[in-house]
């Protein structure tokens, strides 16, 4: 009985009831399993990218319910803030955070002890991982700004002011009301797998939240000819001719 155990154990013999694999099978094997991989990985990230994108558009559905309770209570006129929410701007500059805060259900952000925001839903995009702001540590734009997202209005009324120094919101909201213009959008093309050097100047990977209807949907970039006629139609609201 003791000779056939210490037979069944020398080298070179195979295993009671199978053989050993070769190398060329474990091989195949290791090939079988990478390819497997590679299918399923960019698989799972887009899946995970898609319900990041669905959590987004939801978040700027809440914030589009705050900006609505907001035009309600001061006719249909759009704040006069900055596109980026910072309320170290300036004194007597108000934040869109600011304002927004008595109109949406959340937690208004504010800065920690590095003067860096603290931020959370609907404020935030789950996306909005990295930046190239040096001050946050390379951290999400929240951590700059205190949103991911940019106030559009917010930009058409700085142009007004820097290039014909008209510091007033009501002519932006006046040439809204017949327009399917983004109100709010990302800050930058977060809604993608592809890596940030991948990514051309007019690739759109952003969500935003639109006027009038308050949807949110991937953004669809105003044309060129669309934004100048939405420009002549606020400097029309101020007797001002368009050159």
């Amino acid at each position: 009985m003791s000779r056939r155990i210490v037979a069944n154990l020398q080298p070179g013999r195979s295993r009671p009831g199978g053989r050993a694999f070769t190398l060329i099978e474990l091989l195949v094997v290791i090939s079988v399993i990478a390819v497997l991989i590679s299918i399923t990985l960019p698989a799972l990230a887009a899946s995970r990218e898609t319900a990041r994108r669905t959590k987004c558009l939801a978040n700027l559905k809440g914030i589009g319910v705050g900006v609505e309770l907001y035009l309600n209570d001061f006719k249909r006129v759009f704040p006069y803030v900055l596109p980026f929410s910072d309320p170290s701007a300036g004194k007597n500059d108000k934040s869109l955070l600011e304002l927004m805060g008595n109109y949406v259900e959340a937690t208004v952000p504010h800065k920690d002890e590095q003067d860096l925001f603290i931020s959370s839903d609907p404020w935030t995009c789950p996306s909005d991982r990295a930046s190239d702001d040096e001050q946050s540590n390379y951290g999400p734009t929240w951590r700059s700004f205190g949103t991911s997202y940019e106030f559009v209005p917010g930009e058409i009324m700085l142009l007004m002011e820097f290039v014909f120094n008209i510091k007033d919101s009501r002519g932006v909201s006046r040439a809204y009301e017949s327009r399917d213009f983004p109100v709010m959008r990302d800050f930058d093309n977060w809604h993608t797998t592809k890596a940030k050097e991948n990514i051309q100047p007019g690739d759109n990977y952003k969500n935003a939240l639109y006027y009038r209807d308050w949807r949110a949907d991937r953004l669809k970039q105003p044309s060129e000819d669309e934004l100048n006629n939405l420009i002549a139609e606020v400097l029309k609201y101020y007797n001002i001719t368009s050159g």
